[in-house]
């Protein structure tokens, strides 16, 4: 039989072999966990009310329980709790699939309900990648103004984020917060003759490596000088680190299919309830 309890300061600990790095309580954050009859921790789930749906950001079960039902106790869980509340917001998750592991993807399949889908390639560049890359050894003949995000004033700061959220992809809800999470020497702005060219913003991840959050370019030449001077930089000063990159537009999972031709790749795939 399992049992199934709501994970809080007082038990924390007792979960932690199964918690991911840098999964923290949050008053937003409703994480459950699940044991059986005899104390033995089998799995867990976290979810938060963002805006306005739910995002699952995590859902694990023990490889040697996998099978038995325990996902599938822990999503009736999830959804009791959300039609007990006053409003039904929607469900959203997105999670990893590679070629070896699919369990994530046909257990979603199996939830009536839920509509799960291919969303993008997540691409794990290390400084080896960014070695070999063929691509990023030529250097644009165009010289850009070059200056760090975080060094901006905070008037040109708001104004570079208000014109790259414009184009629909790019929302910063919590500005403040995005800039402690900001890496300095990796987010920097481009300008071309006093216009906004383009910027890039590079993230520490919750695993202590880095995200490429953002690219914005208004052309090609200004990509190719933001990718090549991110990528040196990362292989000078943050070597030990992986860069995960998400291609979520046709461009740049063209770029990035060009540019780190032999990164690790995995999928990502994207379900919803509603």
């Amino acid at each position: 039989m399992f049992n199934y309890i709501l994970i809080k300061e007082d038990n924390f600990d007792d979960f932690k072999g199964i918690l991911p790095p840098g999964l923290t309580l949050l008053p937003e954050r409703i994480i459950l966990g699940c044991y059986d009859d005899e104390g033995l921790v089998l799995g867990g789930m976290s979810f938060i009310l963002s805006a306005v749906e739910y995002e699952m950001d995590w859902l694990y079960v023990i490889p040697e329980r996998r099978r038995e039902g325990v996902a599938k106790g822990l999503m009736d869980q999830l959804f009791d709790f959300i039609r007990r509340t006053g409003e039904v917001y929607p469900l959203r998750a997105q999670f990893e699939v590679t070629d070896e592991d699919r369990s994530l993807y046909d257990f979603f399949l199996t939830i009536d309900g839920m509509d799960t889908v291919f969303s993008h390639h997540r691409y794990y560049v290390d400084h080896h990648d960014i070695s070999k890359s063929e691509e990023l050894k030529k250097d644009p003949l165009v010289q850009f103004d070059e200056r760090f995000f975080l060094k901006l004033s905070r008037q040109d700061q708001e104004m570079i984020l208000e014109k790259i959220e414009g184009d629909g992809i790019y929302v910063v809800e919590d500005p403040e917060n995005c800039k402690k999470c900001c890496v300095p020497e990796l987010c920097r702005v481009m300008y071309l003759e006093g216009e906004v060219k383009g910027a890039v913003f590079v993230l520490w991840r919750k695993d202590g490596n880095l995200e490429f959050s953002y690219l914005f370019s208004s052309n090609p030449v200004c990509t190719k000088k933001l990718v090549s001077v991110t990528a040196r930089d990362i292989k000078r000063y943050y070597s030990g680190c992986s860069l995960v990159f998400d291609a979520v537009v046709p461009q740049t999972e063209k770029m990035a299919g060009k540019i780190f031709p032999g990164a690790d790749t995995v999928n990502i795939y994207q379900t919803e309830w509603y």
